[in-house]
């Protein structure tokens, strides 16, 4: 409560007081004081919650002074990235699975401001822009944080968190997904259901990989992910893209799909 406390009123302090051409520095200072205190009261007590204590208002300085300094898509890799970065510190300094994975809870943030980017991309007309790299650096981050957390299971014997570092990936490559998506039909923008046949083909290659690498490798997160992508590509054809199609990419994609 101490920590918190200090925290708030200092925030307080700095976003109403402090000139605002200084508010990103003094927020970067203090949020040195509290990373390097909660790192020093982890070492000499080897006790968690001072460290979390502590780090979480860091972690909050750090926010607001990234906050401070950058808007739009910048602020979302930026938050994106210190995430990342967390979850590994975590992970390495205290050896802790489960807190690393509430520290992955800190994701929420920067997918939420990428739902902006997403939508912009959706309607873009150019293939590399600002909100595509914000998709693919958060589904990666995604991605490797997922991957670190399940090795940290397995390495650890801790069950829930290697479910948790599961949903995680899947989430990650449902950014990739969805990116894919917009991507190929910016670059075919011409023929829109050539591109959506396309897409289609793809998603469907994903997910026989994903559910058949699941049947023989005994593991049921990757076959019911690849099942799910499969039922997507189907219900799609079936309720969207067989009305919206023409009739020759109608019959190119069912044909290829179905091979």
């Amino acid at each position: 409560w101490l920590a918190v406390l200090n925290g708030a009123f200092l925030f307080m302090w700095v976003y109403n007081v402090a000139a605002k051409e200084w508010q990103t520095l003094i927020f970067a200072a203090w949020a040195v004081v509290f990373t390097a205190g909660s790192f020093i009261a982890f070492k000499f007590s080897e006790k968690p919650h001072p460290f979390f204590a502590y780090g979480s208002v860091g972690v909050a300085f750090i926010a607001a002074a990234t906050a401070a300094q950058l808007h739009g898509a910048s602020l979302t890799i930026a938050f994106t990235i210190e995430v990342l970065l967390l979850v590994i510190i975590v992970l390495s300094l205290t050896k802790n699975v489960p807190a690393a994975v509430s520290t992955s809870a800190l994701f929420i943030a920067p997918a939420l401001l990428s739902l902006s980017s997403m939508g912009r991309y959706m309607s873009a007309q150019e293939l590399f822009t600002q909100d595509f790299f914000v998709i693919i650096i958060l589904a990666f981050s995604l991605i490797i944080a997922g991957r670190l957390l399940a090795a940290a299971a397995v390495t650890f014997k801790a069950e829930g968190a290697n479910t948790a570092g599961s949903a995680i990936i899947v989430f990650g490559t449902l950014y990739i997904l969805t990116a894919l998506w917009s991507f190929v039909h910016i670059l075919m923008r011409s023929t829109p259901d050539m591109a959506t046949m396309a897409t289609l083909i793809i998603y469907t290659v994903i997910g026989l990989i994903a559910y058949f690498a699941g049947l023989y490798g005994n593991d049921t997160a990757r076959r019911v992910y690849g099942t799910v992508l499969l039922a997507f590509v189907i219900v799609r054809l079936m309720l969207i893209d067989v009305w919206a199609m023409e009739l020759f990419g109608r019959v190119i994609t069912f044909f290829a799909i179905g091979i």
